[in-house]
């Protein structure tokens, strides 16, 4: 009963194995658009924002620290409007 019990599990597998494979929509190359590039205008916001929240991240690790002045504060306002404009594009 013991060995049994053990091929059928591994049948199991076998079939969970099987039913992935038909069904993966990673596979699935039907009636989706073929994707595209970005375009160059795409990558150049998409570097802005990762500069921008480069830049917020350290101005704010300074905060969180403690030394940030009203200047710097004012700094990161500005960066968090500049961010937003970004992302909406």
């Amino acid at each position: 009963a013991h060995v049994q019990k053990r091929t059928s599990l591994a049948m199991d597998r076998k079939r969970r194995a099987v039913k992935k494979e038909i069904f993966d929509p990673s596979d699935d190359d039907g009636a989706r658009a073929p994707k595209q590039a970005a375009s160059p205008a795409q990558e150049a916001t998409r570097a802005q924002i990762i500069s921008l929240e480069s830049q917020m991240s350290k101005l704010n690790k300074l905060k969180n620290d403690g030394k940030v002045d009203e200047k710097a504060d004012f700094q990161i306002r500005c960066l968090e409007e500049e961010l937003k404009k970004a992302q909406s594009k």
